[in-house]
């Protein structure tokens, strides 16, 4: 009994297996009946362009250009000539015209207009910055600021609070950079010289200590007492805020010292010495790599070249930040090199001093 149901089983799975094969042949079929049909319908597109090209050899129009997007529109009606001139057909959107055919899709555009641009190009200025490098020089900055911001403060629609504040800050900064910090290297170096009479001067009266004298506080403004520490950074943000104002001009940045003064010209190529560079050699990540350390002088840029092996000279870098770390790999991996650098300053796009001395460095895995 088990085995003749196993061999019903059988039957039915080779029934099964013939009627997949069926149904596969039969979408072989249909997918080859698709393909019949898709080459019978390319065979027709090449005739269709067949007859148009040689109605168009007949007729001397070409069947692209026309407006209707049929060939008896392309050839007989709705032609519209580019520009009326006569032989400049210009194709519409939907005519089927590509874009490689020299034809003009839709309406022409009328010509732009032509005129020359009257723009004024306004160069800017190029200045110093202005707070003073000079610990000296900051002292007559503070006060000047100080002294001349009440009156912009109408002008430029500063709050009460911020006039007040700002002359606040700047009346004490002016203080400590001024006279109080004379006063106390003053008097250290006036500690010093009476250290030295206390261990090994003469006389007959008792050595008495110097006392510190310091100049007295500034008067600040009505309300305020003292101010906090960050009084520098407050000022520098007051002028960011000034110079935001609607009423802010340049001629009240100059009054008031927060605008620097006009950086003289770069001078011409030759007439000032060439820059300074130290060369050396440095750990790098697969071999040494060379470090070139450069002093700008005032100029814009320094231009950097290296020579290496029997090659010529390369421009490495046109750089306003040194050190310049020459990091690319060894000529021969495993084999130390000599570098020969050289530099020149840059300034308006132009160079403006000779070549420097060339600094050679060996550069070793």
């Amino acid at each position: 009994m088990h085995a003749c149901n196993f061999i019903r089983q059988a039957c039915k799975l080779n029934r099964d297996a013939c009627n997949f094969v069926r149904q596969a042949c039969k979408l072989n079929r249909d997918a080859c009946n698709f393909v019949r049909q898709a080459c019978k319908l390319s065979r027709d597109a090449c005739n269709f362009v067949r007859q148009a090209c040689k109605l168009s050899r007949d007729t001397g129009f070409p069947w692209w250009q026309g407006t209707g997007g049929t060939l008896a529109g392309a050839i007989f009606t709705g032609t519209t000539r580019c520009g009326g001139q006569e032989g400049a057909l210009m194709a519409l959107w939907s005519s089927g015209a590509l874009w490689s055919s020299g034809q003009l899709w839709g309406p022409p555009s009328p010509a732009a207009p032509s005129f020359e641009n009257t723009k004024t190009k306004h160069t800017k200025k190029m200045r110093q910055p202005f707070y003073p490098r000079s610990m000296g020089d900051r002292s007559e900055w503070h006060t000047n600021v100080a002294t001349k911001l009440p009156g912009y403060a109408s002008v430029l629609a500063l709050t009460q609070a911020e006039e007040d504040n700002g002359v606040a800050d700047n009346l004490t900064l002016a203080h400590g950079y001024g006279g109080w910090i004379v006063a106390i290297r003053e008097h250290s170096t006036g500690c010093t010289s009476s250290l030295e009479t206390l261990s090994f001067g003469t006389g007959s009266t008792n050595y008495e200590f110097p006392v510190l004298q310091l100049p007295p506080l500034p008067t600040l403004p009505a309300g305020i007492t003292g101010v906090k520490p960050g009084a520098l950074q407050r000022t520098f943000d007051l002028v960011q805020t000034i110079k935001r104002k609607p009423g802010y001009t340049e001629a009240i940045g100059l009054d008031l010292g927060i605008v620097g003064p006009e950086a003289p010209p770069p001078p011409p190529p030759g007439d000032v010495p060439p820059p300074r560079i130290l060369v050396t050699a440095i750990p790098g990540e697969d071999s040494e790599v060379s470090r070139v350390k450069f002093y700008k002088d005032g100029h814009e840029y320094v231009v950097i070249e290296c020579r290496r092996g029997a090659g010529d000279y390369e421009e490495l870098v046109q750089s306003n930040k040194s050190p310049y770390i020459d990091d690319r790999p060894l000529l021969v991996a495993n084999q130390a090199e000599v570098r020969e650098y050289r530099a020149r300053f840059w300034d308006n796009g132009q160079p403006s001093s000779g070549w420097c001395d060339v600094a050679k460095v060996t550069v070793g895995p």
